[in-house]
């Protein structure tokens, strides 16, 4: 009788096949669903670049003597400071504060490494007994991948985050990356350089070393997202339960009894 012997695959070769399988999934995954590590360093890119190009453009208007650019001057000396590419260019088109418009038509400029910068109009608010104009940076952190949007919801980060570029030419974060620590986590620097520095979000932070004042020196106490009626249906404004999870009380040593226009504690943005 003739026997027929079928060679089968030896061990070492079934695991070298999964371990290739394995690393193709793994890179599958990273393209399609970021990790929150992967978040936190886009937000963070975002935040630094709109930071840097606003002290250089408000350096800028000082040594001019003029007054914080807006709209399309601002535009344009926000594309000078960051490298961008040349497809596209500052444009009248804007997004309004639903953030509901983000189509190709009301791209202002894609930076060099994907990043895609809308803008909306500048606007007047009244604050600190002076007029206070608020100019809207938008940004899509991972430029054209989805979900592309500013909608955030609790298992679906939105990629389209917003900062707000004061008189001073600092810059605020506005809206979910306040609350949701995958964007971004605070320290409350105190005044007593004992007190331990727990880290926590941004909102939270603001709770604990501001309370509910806002102080015109201290741009990270500022809060106009969620308490001026401009924003009221804006997409950037924290829906109330997600506010309450962040309910925190003030610390004892950032108080200001005796009417200080400084604050007594400050924060620091975690990298």
């Amino acid at each position: 009788m003739v026997r027929f012997f079928q060679k089968a695959f030896s061990l070492a070769e079934m695991l070298i096949v999964l371990v290739i399988i394995s690393i193709v999934v793994v890179f599958t995954l990273t393209l399609i669903k970021p990790d929150d590590s992967a978040l936190r360093i886009q937000y963070y890119k975002a935040f630094n670049t709109v930071a840097t190009a606003a002290y250089n453009i408000y350096e800028k208007a000082l040594t001019e003597n003029k007054e914080m650019y807006e709209n399309e001057e601002l535009c344009s000396f926000l594309k000078y400071y960051i490298n961008t590419s040349s497809k596209y260019s500052c444009n009248q088109s804007y997004v309004d504060l639903s953030g509901s418009a983000f189509n190709k038509d009301n791209i202002q400029f894609t930076a060099s490494n994907g990043m895609v910068f809308y803008m909306s109009r500048s606007f007047t608010t009244n604050y600190f007994q002076k007029e206070q104009k608020h100019r809207i940076i938008w940004v899509d952190i991972n430029g054209k991948r989805r979900p592309n949007s500013a909608k955030w919801h609790e298992n679906k980060p939105a990629d389209i985050v917003a900062f707000d570029i004061t008189d001073g030419g600092e810059v605020v974060p506005l809206g979910y990356p306040k609350i949701d620590v995958r964007y971004m986590s605070a320290n409350v620097v105190y005044s007593d350089e004992e007190q331990k520095q727990d880290t926590m979000s941004f909102y939270k932070a603001q709770r604990t070393a501001f309370g509910q004042q806002q102080y015109e020196y201290e741009v990270f106490s500022y809060n106009f997202d969620q308490s001026d009626p401009r924003f009221g249906t804006s997409v950037l404004q924290i829906a109330p339960q997600f506010i309450n999870k962040e309910n925190t009380q003030q610390a004892q040593i950032c108080k200001n009894d005796d009417g200080e226009i400084f604050p007594r504690c400050s924060l620091d943005i975690i990298k």
